[in-house]
This record gives structure tokens, sequence and C-alpha cells, in this order.
């Protein structure tokens, strides 16, 4: 209860003199040349932790040939050494236009998009929802705002500021935060090293079609004793339009800069600064409102000292903070001429007397820290740390003009890992976490809610080696995930409810999966399988009205969130072959299953079969690829319950034609020109046939006008896209 007492303008007071003292001692020692060791530094001992090939080099990998760029997809936790996929951000950028994080994770075996607009989509892990992954920005959280999902996390996550991409799927890590049955999307930034003074720049423009421009630089300043990295980007995008030449309501808007401070305080220790700010405002298909603001304001510090003894081997304490502030305004407003503004007149304001339209203002803040300590004892190797973060939400409201929604969490833990080599070729990692959670809900217009739970998580794992080219695991983990805000506050609607603390009667979902697979590599073959199978006990759902008019949509259709039972299970596999030194090809497949055992129905937001072939020819400094997607077609059309949409939502008339999704093949290319030292150009083409397609899990009609809705128009993907990269060095 006492976390309505914190006072967010105190917090934001704190961290702005924190980080400005902070600030002035890395700009004094960096100028002065203090506090360093030569030997140290060369040596190479302040290095990443997360697998060998995820060390850290003298400077990111931003500012290197691509072919050296090796940042792997993980299938566990990041100190695991079995690898599912061999992609980095840089890597997945030739592949297809990038627009924003979504686009990169679509090219990864396991994911699929939501479409949303043209940018700011949402996307599905295995089936799972974005909502029930831990989405970490440099270790710290960061969670949208929105309750109907229109600001995903990754709509504030700019991917070409960051360097790697860590997925761990399922649960089978404890240290980042309380564990999801989805898993955990990691964006991280290498902490670069440097023994003389460097700086370095990367600087890029892409031209495309629909008007579309980004610009993107990123530089940095460093010596021995530390270094200074700004990054900057701004994009814009008009309408895409679709295989039929149909416009798509999809325009958008972003900018984004960031800084990063490290000082090398002592020889073995350093100390991260971030600083981070951005906005947007993107055009939406989905519904009838457009995001105005999507802003964001972070802060982050770390301190870690490594190599401290022989068994002691390093100290890490971090503290992050996010604030999220998003409007959804009707998209019938025309009074921003221009997508680059984000300012409202006073008039359209809900907290105004002259409000005549539907604006939707929340803010989010999240506060974070985590110490953990590494030890080191002959073959055994062991984690151990706490963690807590606060988070704070906030709705403006049209009821009163001064009424606002609170909702405080409170979720703190202890967690323990470690990794025993019991042999050379054989090792089992295990890990045990004790969650502790506070959800305080404070609604001026309705009561107040609390809730005090205590619940545990833990996997075991175990990995071995046939020979130096196989690699194989066998894993099962356990885990609770509270019900979020949104679903909680959701439930306050369901007429079975006659006490206010039973809007906590919504019970965790548990999860329990086991997860395996297999990696081998040899001189001309790469090949990976990876699979699951789980339950979720109580996992939640959308419970929709049963008396919706087969002529009209009801805007109050959802009743409440409910609890049932799933099974899931599914796999994902990969193969690349060397046929010579020039020419690589490469193909994945994924394929994902769940069933709501209630009502013994597919979970909707199961993706179908898809696969993908890639062909690539390098010589020299240029380098052609071609990818070709194919996608099954799905046949999901029956009765069930949807977090995205149901039976109901649409005209019971239409139903079996909108919820069938065509099957779809589409097909790709690039090419890149690199001049060596300073430039690479790349030209690429997606959707090369023009093909006319749509997502599965993207069932939401183009039309927002009811009046509309017998036009059966649907979001379709975007049709033939052209796009030019050019990048230079410094």
């Amino acid at each position: 209860m006492i976390l309505k007492y914190v006072s967010n303008d105190f917090l934001k007071s704190v961290i702005y003199f924190v980080l400005y003292i902070a600030t002035c001692i890395c700009i004094l020692c960096i100028t002065n040349n203090i506090y360093a060791n030569d030997d140290y530094l060369s040596s190479g001992s302040l290095q990443h932790k997360t697998s060998s090939t995820l060390t850290c080099k003298k400077f990111p990998p931003l500012f290197k040939d691509s072919k050296n760029n090796k940042v792997v997809t993980i299938i566990a936790e990041v100190n695991t050494s079995l690898i599912s996929v061999s992609d980095s951000i840089k890597s997945l950028q030739h592949y297809s236009f990038i627009t924003d994080s979504v686009d990169y994770l679509k090219n990864i075996p396991g994911f699929s998009m939501i479409r949303n607009g043209g940018t700011n989509n949402n996307f599905v892990l295995r089936g799972i929802t974005s909502s029930k992954i831990r989405i970490l920005a440099d270790s710290g959280e960061i969670i949208g705002a929105c309750c109907s999902g229109m600001d995903p996390a990754t709509a504030y996550i700019i991917p070409e500021t960051f360097d790697i991409l860590n997925i761990i799927k399922g649960p089978q890590t404890v240290l980042w935060g309380p564990v999801t049955s989805g898993g955990i999307l990691q964006f991280r930034r290498y902490h670069p090293h440097f023994n003389s003074p460097q700086i370095k720049t990367c600087s890029s423009m892409i031209v495309g079609s629909n008007d579309s421009i980004y610009r993107n630089i990123d530089s940095i300043l460093g010596n021995k004793y530390g270094y200074i990295r700004l990054i900057g980007n701004c994009n814009y995008s008009g309408n895409y339009y679709d295989g039929n030449n149909h416009p798509v309501h999809s325009a958008w808007y972003k900018w984004s800069a960031d800084a990063i401070l490290s000082f090398n305080f002592r020889s073995n220790t350093f100390i991260d600064i971030n600083l981070g700010q951005g906005n947007s405002r993107v055009n939406y298909a989905v519904t009838g409102m457009d995001g105005l603001c999507f802003a964001r304001e972070s802060y982050g510090f770390r301190i870690e000292t490594p190599g401290i003894n022989d068994v002691l081997n390093s100290i890490e304490i971090q503290s992050w903070y996010h604030h999220i502030h998003h409007i959804m305004i009707d998209s019938t407003v025309s009074f921003v001429k221009n997508l680059s503004s984000t300012l409202i007149p006073k008039q359209y304001y809900c907290c105004s007397t002259q409000c005549k339209t539907n604006v939707n203002d929340v803010e989010r803040s999240l506060w974070g820290s985590r110490g953990f300590i590494t030890c080191q004892w002959e073959n055994f190797q062991f984690y151990s740390g706490i963690d807590i973060q606060i988070n704070q939400y906030r709705k403006n409201t049209q009821l009163m003009c001064d009424s606002k929604i609170h909702n405080y969490s409170l979720d703190s833990g202890i967690f323990n890992e470690f990794i025993f080599n019991m042999l050379p070729n054989k090792k089992i990692i295990g890990g045990i976490r004790i969650e502790h959670s506070v959800v305080d809900i404070h609604d001026d217009c309705y009561a107040v809610y609390y809730r005090d739970v205590t619940y545990p998580a833990g996997f075991m794992r175990y990995e071995g080696v046939i020979y130096p080219e196989f690699l194989y695991y066998l894993g099962v983990g356990v885990c609770q995930r509270l019900p979020d805000y949104w679903e909680l506050i959701l439930n306050r609607f369901n007429d079975n409810i006659k006490s206010k603390n039973l809007i906590f009667q919504l019970k965790p979902e548990k999860t329990i999966q086991i997860d395996m697979g297999a990696h081998l590599k040899k001189t001309k073959i790469d090949g990976w399988i990876t699979s699951y199978i789980g339950y979720i006990k109580d996992f939640i759902c959308y419970k929709y009205n049963n008396n919706v008019d087969s002529n009209l949509i009801q805007d109050n259709i959802v009743d409440c969130m409910k609890n049932s039972n799933a099974n899931i299970c599914g796999t994902e596999m990969g193969v690349s072959y060397k046929l010579n030194d020039y020419w690589l090809g490469k193909s994945n497949i994924s394929w994902a299953w769940g069933i709501n055992k209630d009502n013994q129905c597919i979970l909707p937001t199961i993706p179908p079969l898809e696969g993908k072939f890639t062909c690539q020819f390098k010589k020299q400094n240029y380098n052609l690829g071609i990818l070709w997607r194919l996608v099954s077609s799905s046949q999901y059309i029956e009765k069930f319950l949807s977090t995205f949409c149901s039976y109901n939502f649409l005209f019971k008339k239409y139903t079996q034609d909108i919820l069938h999704t065509p099957g779809f093949g589409v097909i790709s290319a690039y090419l890149a020109w690199r001049i060596p030292n300073y430039y690479t150009y790349t030209v690429g083409i997606d959707n090369i046939l023009n093909k006319t397609y749509r997502e599965h899990v993207n069932n939401f009609l183009n039309n927002y006008d009811v009046t509309q809705y017998n036009s059966k128009k649907l979001i379709y993907e975007s049709g033939r896209t052209w796009w030019i990269k050019a990048e230079i060095i410094l």
C-alpha cells in the first residue's frame, strides 16, 4: 500500500541528480586520463557475459564487417552454449524493409506479426502473445501503457540503436525478473573497449516506397578510460499499398535519441549510464483511433566489477527507469496536418468542457533495480541476486476533469541459478526464484483493490555433447504469471462480481513446459531443432457476450476475463548448407499448436505452419540474397475465445470467409555492394510478385466506420516495396 505515496517527481529528481553527478565524473575522468590500467584493458577482461560468441570487442559490431558480426539467438538462458539461430540485429537488416522491432523478429523462426499499421506492430512467439513475454531494453523491462495493446513494448524500442538480440524461449532462466511462459526478449548493447583514443561513426539512410525515409547515426568517442556513444534516428513513411494497390491507413513518424556514457572507474570496475528519449505518431488501420503520442524517457545506470578473485567472478548492480506517455485520438480528427506534430489543441482534451472527440491519455512509469554476484568453484558456477520493480499506471478519464485511475504494483524476487559441469561434455543448469508481488489498484470512479502474493518458479536442464559437432539438451520449467492490470480492471465489469475484492478472482496462469533440442554443426552443414510441450493451467482469455445482433456490432462485446486450461506444443528447425565459397542455402520451418481444453477449440493466436528458404551469394564485396517465405492456409473458423477477435465480433454471415486465411508465398530479394573501409549500398525489393495476402493472427477489419463493415475489407500486407540503403562508416 505504501507504493501510492511514492512520488514520481521525487524519483525523477533523484535520477536527474545521480545522472548529473555521474556524467560530470565520467567526463572529468575521461579528459584527464585517470584511473586506468593499460594491461587490464588490453587483455580484454571486461567482456560481455552472455556467450563466447557474444564477447565484446574493442568497438561495437555496428562498425565492423557484417560477416564477423555474429550474434546468436539462444534457446535457453544467456549462459548456454546451445544455439538455434545465428543472426544479429545488423544481419537481419538485409532480408527486408525494416520499420520496427517486429520486422526483425518475424525473420526468426517461431515469431509471427500482428499488423496494426505501418509500424508499432505486435507479435506472437509460439502462439503466445507479447503481453505474456518479458521484453528488456538493456536488461530493464519496458511495457506499453494502452489497455488495448495499441502501444506494445516493441513500439518504444528502436532496433537500430541496439547491437544484440537474445531470445530466451520458454521458462528456462530465472535471472531476468518474474518468469513467463512465453520467454524473454533482450535487446542489449555491447560494452566496447579501446586501447587508444578513437572516434567511430556509422551513418545510414534508407529511402523506399510510400515516401519512406529513414535516417540513423551512431557515433562513439572513446579511449582506454571510457567512452561516450550517441545514437539518433528520425524516420517517416506514408500510407502503404497492398497487392491490390489499395491504400492502408498507416502513415507514421518516429524519432529517438540515446546517449551512453561509460567510465572505467578502476582497473576492474566500469560504470555505464544510459539516457534516452523518443516519440512518434502512428496512424492505425485496426481501430478508429490513431496513436498521437508514443513518448519515452529512459534512464539507466550499471556498475560492474568483474574478475575480483578466483571464487567471486563479478558483482553487478543495475537500475533503470522508463516513463511512457501514450495518447490515442479519434482518427476522424484532422487538426494535425503534419505527422511530426504531437500537440493536441486544448479543446480536444477530455478534461475540457468543449471535448467533442475521443482521446485516450495514459501513462506508465517503471523503476527497477537488480544486483547479483557470479561465483565459480572448479566445475560449479553460481549466480545469485535480488531484483525489484515498481510499476505505476495512470489514465486521464473522461468522467471527471481531474479524475485518474491509478495502478501501483511491486515485484521483487530472489533468484539463484547454477551451471554444474559434471564432465567435459555434460552439464546441468538449473535455477529457482521466489517472487513477491503487490498490486494496488486505486480507481477513483469505482473502488480500491489490493493483492499481495508470493509464488515460486524454477527450471532444470541437461545439456550434452556427442562429439564436438553435436549438442543436445532436455529441460523442464515451471512458472506462474499474475494477471496484468488490464486483465484485472476489465474483470470488474463481470456481473457475477458482487464484492470489490473479487476482482482478483482471476487466477494466475501456471505453466509447466518441457523443452528439448539439438544442434549439429560441421564444415558445410549447420542444423538445429528445438521442440516444446506444455500445459497452462488457468490460462487467461477473454469471455465475450453471446447476445450480439447479427446485423450490428456492439461496442461493449467483452463480458470479462476468465480462466481456462490449455495444452501447447510445437517445434522449430532449420538447416544451412554451404555449397562452396560463394553459395549458401538456408531453410527453416516453424509449427505451433495450442488447444483450449474447456471447449476443445484451437487457440486463435496460434499461427499456421510457416517455412522460409534463403539463397545467398557472396563474393568479395558483393552479397546477393533471395528469400522465399511460405505460409500454409488456416482452417480455424469455429467458435472460439480470442484475445484479438472473436466469432461474435464479426458478422456471423461473414465469419467463415474472414477467419479462414489462405496460404501464401512471398519472394523478396536484395543486393549489397560494399566499398572497402567506408561505404555499403543495399538495394532490395520485398514481395516481388506483388502478392495480396494477410497474416492469420491479423484478422482485424480495415474499415473502422461501423457503417462500412459490410465491405469485409481486411488488413492486407504491403504489396511490392522497394528500398535503397546507403551506409557510411568512418
